[in-house]
């Protein structure tokens, strides 16, 4: 038995979100099926009530800010996940990890896992500091990771 929870959220939602066209109380009723879009005497189908990405032009400037906010939280994120992926893969490869598994674990193609990880590695084996070298042997040991990895797929 399946109900929807869309009339109980919104009753407990903030005075200033409950009614609002984004939080319905209802689900609408689903429409009888379209004809093809492109046969002769279709219509639109009736899409009252739908989340659409068109601004409103009366929304509250709080909300506006609320999206820059979560938009820069996200590039933030995203940073965030570019710095540290190609560390922790080359640590998961150093703690015997297969590539394989790493690159499934990132979401990425073996290829693709080993080029962000060469990418941050080159860099750090021409790293002037000690801090942020990295020593020739890990970097020849991952490297042949990958490339047995590649080759064996």
């Amino acid at each position: 038995m399946t109900t929807s929870l869309t009339p109980e959220i919104t009753e407990k939602a903030p005075g200033r979100l409950a009614g609002r066209p984004e939080f319905p109380r209802a689900a609408p009723a689903p429409a009888a099926p379209a004809p093809d879009a492109g046969a002769p005497g279709a219509t639109a189908p009736d899409l009252t009530g739908v989340h659409t990405t068109t601004p409103d032009p009366d929304s509250d400037t709080r909300e506006a800010g609320s999206q820059l906010h979560r938009l820069a939280a996200m590039a933030s994120l995203q940073d965030w996940i570019r710095r540290s992926s190609p560390v922790l893969m080359h640590e998961a490869v150093l703690a015997g990890q297969s590539p394989a598994e790493i690159a499934a674990a990132a979401r990425l193609s073996v290829a693709q896992a080993h080029l962000t990880w060469n990418t941050w590695a080159t860099r750090r084996l021409t790293a002037g500091t000690s801090g942020e070298a990295l020593p020739l042997r890990q970097y020849l040991r991952v490297h042949t990771a990958f490339a047995r990895a590649l080759n064996d797929a």
